[in-house]
């Protein structure tokens, strides 16, 4: 491992253990060498123990959408809820089950599931 490396590892640990210490802006600039801004993980973040925000999932996306067992993903056909007396038997039968959605639409709808 390079000695740069080392000290950069020294220099983390001890700010992750600095959480402990309820500092000002000045304390932790002097133990830090760092000004409180400019850090990755913000001052307060360290303090509270956190270390990054949580995204959030999409209700309406993870009530559409599933995953396949090879992680696909795969939608409903549309138009099958209600007014099926006006539809055609053969537009029924070929709305059976469920599609592989598009590679256009899986970028879209991946933002929408962080956690597939």
């Amino acid at each position: 491992m390079p000695k740069e490396s080392c000290l950069a590892l020294k220099k983390m640990l001890a700010i992750s253990e600095l959480w402990l210490y309820k500092l000002s802006r000045t304390e932790w600039r002097g133990l830090t060498g760092m000004p409180a801004d400019s850090l990755k993980i913000h001052r307060n973040h360290v303090l509270k123990g956190i270390k990054m925000p949580k995204l959030k999932t999409k209700s309406a996306a993870k009530k559409r959408f599933g995953v396949t067992g090879t992680g696909k993903l795969k939608r409903n056909f549309a138009f099958k809820r209600h007014l099926l007396f006006n539809k055609g038997t053969k537009m029924k039968r070929q709305a059976r089950g469920t599609l592989l959605l598009a590679d256009v639409d899986v970028k879209i709808v991946k933002k929408f599931l962080p956690y597939l």
